[in-house]
């Protein structure tokens, strides 16, 4: 049993984050050579590493371990495709990079896709927000101030509006789940009155057979 208790999510979801994330790593691929001068070995090395971690992750989605922490794998999946555009940001310009803006697609894509608590969003994109200025700083990545403020702002602004985004979807999801369970529990009285009228009926049925035969 697990320690803590995630919400469950379709692994469907999963697959599609993982799927995305090899995708994304895969594909930007072709830009990379517009993006630094010189060479990009240190691009192709932070891209493989980063689509091998989602193919691990997609790996995953096949096992046991997934049935029971899935939403759990849901939120690696954000943190390490986060993580990642982080560091390619870092190496094609610091905050001036247009790749930052990619940060704000994983979270709009995670908040849109997994199914999760308002807590594990904020987790989430909190980390890769956290992760974002603690690394941009420590490697003098911040470049000019109006960079550094738009990137770093933009970035929990997409953060904050993310886990409004989880909220809102979450109660939507509760407030179905309820209609759901009171239609079944309307189907289900349903069908124990047909079944009652059923009995009834074929009570009457009989004793109208006896009173017949009585009166023959």
């Amino acid at each position: 049993m697990s320690t803590f208790s995630f919400l469950p999510a379709g692994i469907g979801a999963i697959r599609l984050l993982s799927s995305m994330a090899i995708f994304a790593f895969a594909s930007f691929i072709a830009v990379d050579s517009f993006m630094v001068e010189g060479s990009i070995a240190d691009l192709v090395q932070v891209r493989v590493i980063w689509i091998l971690g989602a193919s691990l992750l997609l790996w995953s989605t096949w096992t046991r371990i997934a049935l029971r922490h899935a939403t759990a794998i849901g939120m690696v999946i954000c943190v390490w495709t986060g993580s990642g555009v982080v560091l390619l940001t870092e190496i094609t310009g610091g905050a001036s990079s247009p790749y930052w803006t990619m940060v704000m697609l994983t979270f709009f894509t995670v908040a849109l896709i997994l199914p999760m608590k308002a807590w594990q969003a904020a987790v989430s994109f909190g980390s890769v927000a956290v992760f974002y200025y603690a690394w941009m700083m420590g490697h003098d990545a911040t470049g000019s101030s109006s960079a550094w403020v738009s990137s770093n702002a933009g970035i929990w602004l997409a953060a904050l509006v993310s886990v409004g985004a989880v909220a809102f979807l979450d109660q939507l999801r509760m407030r179905d789940t309820q209609q759901r369970q009171h239609l079944e529990m309307l189907n289900q009285q349903l069908r124990a009155e047909i079944t009652e009228r059923e009995r009834v009926q074929k009570v009457a049925l009989r004793t109208q057979q006896l009173d017949a035969v009585g009166q023959l």
